[in-house]
């Protein structure tokens, strides 16, 4: 029988992280303790593969109820029906950098925040909402 403490460390954290019984391998270490290298040669065998595949449980199919197969219908005809569209607008934001970058810090002295870009992209939506109302 081997002891367990005796063998080495990482041995025996992967081991108890794999649930493998110590005695299920065989040592090649000093006075036949375990080596990370045996450990890992135990996982790697098609024995322990089989193993842990067949401790794995089946899922099981449930016939979908009548609400779902409502649901997932018309959710596949609203995709299937629907535009995909992206649109990118390109805008050149030097002078908003540069803005923010030459008031910063007393921005942020007076508000207790960081001045971001949305305030800049609101003021520039408002503007061309009363251009164009």
């Amino acid at each position: 029988m081997i002891a367990t403490n005796k063998n080495a460390p990482l041995a025996r954290k992967i081991m108890e992280e794999n649930q493998i019984d110590p005695e299920s391998i065989k040592g090649t270490g000093i006075d036949n303790r375990i080596t990370k290298a045996d450990v890992v040669n135990h996982i790697n065998t098609p024995t322990y593969e089989n193993h842990i595949i067949q401790s794995i449980p089946r899922e099981e199919r449930v016939k979908m109820s009548k609400i779902r197969q409502v649901i997932a219908a018309r959710l596949k005809a609203s995709q299937n029906t629907a535009a995909i569209l992206t649109t990118f607008n390109e805008v050149n934001m030097k002078n908003v950098m540069d803005l923010r970058t030459r008031y910063r810090e007393s921005f942020e002295k007076k508000y207790g925040i960081k001045l971001g870009f949305m305030s800049f992209f609101i003021k520039a939506t408002v503007q061309a909402l009363k251009k164009n109302h």
